[in-house]
């Protein structure tokens, strides 16, 4: 094998590595998007808003980690969500639904 053909296999495989991770991120993302969604849709009920801000702030982690550079969009609706887990547990509810419709709208405007 030629150092050309070595070169253009390891390119090859770090650009597929690359578009696996970003496909990864994304897919997080929207995840993290109907967790939001679900908990702004549970509006009334703490203990539900709660547990889908939780699910969707996994899902936020697990999309940093396959794309970091993500990380700095994902800020604000991170902090939206813990503030909705935060909130729920204080049953808190409206403030925790509208936590969670704001991490939703972000979530929104970055997957786009």
């Amino acid at each position: 094998m030629t150092d050309k053909t070595l070169c253009i296999g390891l390119t090859l495989m770090l650009a597929s590595a690359l578009h696996w991770n970003v496909a990864n991120a994304n897919e997080h993302t929207q995840e993290a998007l109907q967790h939001a969604t679900e908990a702004v849709k549970s509006a009334g009920d703490a203990k539900a808003v709660g547990e889908h801000a939780s699910q969707a702030l996994k899902h936020i982690e697990d999309a940093k980690a396959a794309n970091p550079e993500l990380a700095k969009k994902l800020e604000k609706s991170e902090a939206d969500l813990n503030s909705a887990v935060k909130n729920a547990k204080r049953y808190n509810t409206d403030s925790a639904a509208k936590d969670a419709a704001d991490a939703k709208a972000h979530l929104e405007s970055i997957s786009h």
